[in-house]
This record gives C-alpha cells, structure tokens and sequence, in this order.
C-alpha cells in the first residue's frame, strides 16, 4: 500500500542559486508573514548538513500548496529545476489545485508551461530593471496572493478553531449549566440564541488625529466594527481614513470569515446610504444573511454597539499617544501614532483585552460566552465559508458603472492607471464591456469577469 500523500500547507520557493540576491530580498518578508500566521514556507537554505537533499525536496514538493518561482535564464537553464521540480509543480497546479506565482527577476523568454499562470510582475519589467522600493512592492503583492490563499492564510481561522477545542477541555459543566440559564443581558435588545444568529455592524469616528511616517496630521480615522449580540464579542474591526461606506462594511464582513469561516444569519444596521449598496446586499444574500435595517423609530436595537462605542470611547482611545503632544516633544517619533500602529493597538485592545474582561451585560468575558455558547449550540449545522477566491472576489467592490471597456493593446482603465492579462489581446475580447472589481487594499491588481470566469490583471 502507497503511503498517504502529506497535507499541502507549505509554501515552496523554486529558484537558482545564482539569483539569490532576489532571495534574501523575499526571505524577510516571508519570515515575518510565516512567523505571524502560523505558516511554513520551505527554501533549500533550510536543509541541514549530512541530510538526503533530494528525499528533502521531494518532501517540501510534496506538501507544497503554493510554489513562489523566481524566474531568470539561469533558473530555465538549471536542470534539476526544469526537470525534477517544475514538472512536480505543474502537475500538482492541474491536478491538486497548488497555487503557482511566477516572480520574472531577469529578462528572459517565459517558457509556454508558465504562460497559463499570472505573473506577478509583468516579464516586460523584471525585477532586475526595479528600484529598491519598486522591488519591495513586488514582494508585497506576492505576500498579498498568499494571504488570499485559503491554504496559506489559516491563522486566524486556527486560532478560533483552537480556541473552541481548548473551551471542550477548560470549560465545566457548572460553566455550561449558567449560560444555559437567561444571562443579564439588555432586555431592549434582540441577543440572539447564539453566537452569529444577530451582530451588528456600524462605524465610528475615532477622536484621535494619527499622522504620517513624516509625523505630518491626517486628520480621525474611522472605525468600522462588527459585533456579535449574543456574547458581546467583537467579529471584526476595521480602520481607514474614509468615511462610512459600503467597502469598509464589505471589508468587515471579510475579516468575520478570515477569523472564523462563518457568516452571521441577521446583521442589524440603520438607514444610512453605506448599507443600502447593491453589492453590500448581494454578498448578504449570497451567503442568506437577512439585513434588519433600523428606523429612527427603532435606536433601541443600535444600543448594544452603541454601548460598544463607549467604551472603545473611555477605554482603548486614553491609552493612544497624543500627536498634538508628542510631535512637541524631542521623542515625537516614538510617540506619535500612524494609522497603521493605531489599528495593530485597536486590533490588539478587541481582540485580547476587551475580549478577555468581564462584560457588565454578561457576567462574564465575551470570549467565554461566545465560545461556551458555540458549545451549547453545536447541534445546529454552521456552514463553513471558505476564505478563497470566490469569497474574496464577492467581498470587492466595483466601478461606478460596474463595468469598464476592454481597450485594445491597453487593457481596463481604472483610477488613471491601466490593469493588463494576456487574454486581453484576443480580438473577441478587445471592446468588450465587463465586470470589474477591485480591492481597496491593494490597487496594484484588480478582477475581471470574462469567459464565464474572473481573472486577476495586474
């Protein structure tokens, strides 16, 4: 009997010795992306002396789910590459669905094999003609294709699911014999009778300027946040300087399925234009969500997010350095707060701090009640969604229109900057009018929808 074939779960860098230049430039921003997600990534590098190195690449080809290649001449004309590794590759994109992106470092003619894959980088510019920071943003884009890879981007999903398997060892039965009594709860609220079945979701302003890297003002954030009623614990949070709009509801509803592979069954929102998006409305139908939207009349059902909001108000922002101070002060660099540092804090202040407190509605932490409330529920069937592409491509927003015209030897024109896939040069595709979605955290790609399929163009 053939042993079983290991789990796909790592990422596999496939390159030449004589680029590694380009490697060390990928190496550090696949250890910090490795080291914060709980994902293994595999380089040659890492076989130790005295081991069988090619029963070690056949292992790390094996469990490969993703496979970064950094294309050059002399990654075409290595033997071992174009005969041991790549066909293992190719075979296991057609066959298992591994996730092939090909980095063009130096000019060279892309062999037919890797033409049905998307570069990262367009081969007409290779990283070799580059910038430093030109170069720095190709490496982002590739950590962005991983983290949009449900193979690679499990962290957060693995720590709810380790967090509910350590709830079946921790938790008593006196724990689950209170929370199946009434909890003090606010009774002019709908709670739920469990975890996902109400959240809410709606936005703040934060009263704290933040400000550029060059300690320059830009202005109070935004928060948008999503709350779960039953156990008071925070699905999701998201910063940006925009105001309310239906792209950071979208956003959030994606970061509630990063973190959780589940979708809520009813989300409570108010009247405001952001909620009434056509594209906000088809991603809650997609996944049977039903909208109650909350009249004037009817502010009582905002009161536990508003609650929410208070505290975030009198707890987490006191804790925020004071630009206005610190930019005073001789270590102003220390001290001053970018959006990006704002929203690591806040992610840490939801997610650990007010998670783990005492809720004054409940009796108990959010994170105990949620978790010991899945427990009491587990009768219930939860679809899980899938944090992949199709997912993702429901989460984005569109054009105005919703459509842009394929220009010829152009591509899509979107934002002043032109977006380019290689099916664009059939004469059947050149004119056409179609669908076009973006991604608001990313503006060096967008998506597609042509040929009954979407497609990235870069």
């Amino acid at each position: 009997m053939m042993p079983p074939s290991p789990r796909r779960t790592k990422i596999f860098v496939c390159y030449s010795h004589k680029d590694k230049k380009y490697l060390e430039g990928l190496l550090p921003h696949l250890q910090y992306y490795g080291r914060n997600n709980h994902v293994d990534y595999w380089v040659d590098t890492s076989i130790k002396p005295g081991a069988n190195w090619q029963k070690e690449i056949e292992i790390a080809l094996a469990s490969a789910c993703v496979a970064i290649l950094l294309i050059s001449i002399d990654f075409l004309n290595s033997e071992f590459i174009i005969r041991d590794e790549l066909p293992q590759l190719l075979a296991a994109a057609q066959a298992e669905g591994v996730v092939i992106l090909p980095v063009v470092l130096r000019p060279c003619i892309v062999p037919r094999s890797l033409l049905p894959f998307q570069m990262v980088n367009s081969p007409a510019n290779p990283l070799a003609k580059m910038k430093g920071y030109e170069r720095e943003e190709i490496w982002v884009k590739v950590i962005t294709a991983l983290r949009e890879n449900p193979d690679t981007s499990p962290s957060l999903n693995t720590i709810f699911e380790k967090e509910l398997a350590d709830v079946h060892i921790s938790v008593s039965r006196d724990d689950l014999t209170l929370l199946q009594k009434p909890l003090l709860r606010d009774q002019e609220s709908d709670s739920g009778d469990s975890p996902f079945s109400v959240v809410y979701l709606d936005h703040m302003q934060f009263d704290r300027a933040v400000v550029s890297s060059t300690e320059k003002f830009l202005g109070k954030p935004w928060g948008t946040f999503l709350l779960d009623s039953y156990s008071r614990r925070i699905l999701a949070a998201y910063l940006t300087f925009d105001p309310p709009s239906y792209q950071a509801c979208m956003m959030a509803l994606r970061i509630c399925v990063r973190r959780y592979a589940r979708f809520p069954q009813t989300i409570v929102v108010d009247e405001n234009k952001e909620f009434q998006s056509v594209y906000f409305d088809a991603l809650l139908a997609r996944y049977s969500c039903t909208k109650f939207v909350c009249s004037p009349t009817q502010l009582r059902f905002k009161s536990v997010i508003e609650r929410l909001f208070h505290m975030i108000t009198f707890q987490f922002v006191p804790t925020l350095p004071d630009p206005a101070l610190s930019i005073k002060t001789a270590t102003s660099k220390e001290q001053a707060v970018t959006l990006r540092d704002m929203y690591e804090l806040l992610c840490q202040w939801a997610y650990e701090i007010y998670d783990q407190r005492e809720h004054p509605s409940l009796g108990q932490s959010p994170r105990k009640v949620f978790l010991t409330g899945l427990l009491l529920d587990n009768k219930r069937e939860r679809k899980h969604i899938p944090y992949d592409g199709d997912f993702l491509i429901m989460t984005l927003p569109g054009t105005p229109k919703g459509t842009a015209i394929v220009q010829p030897g152009k591509g899509i024109r979107l934002n002043g900057s032109f977006y380019w896939n290689e099916i664009f040069s059939a004469p059947e595709i050149e004119q056409m009018q179609v669908p076009v979605r973006y991604d608001p955290l990313d503006t060096g790609v967008i998506y597609v929808f042509v040929q009954n399929h979407w497609i990235q163009c870069i």
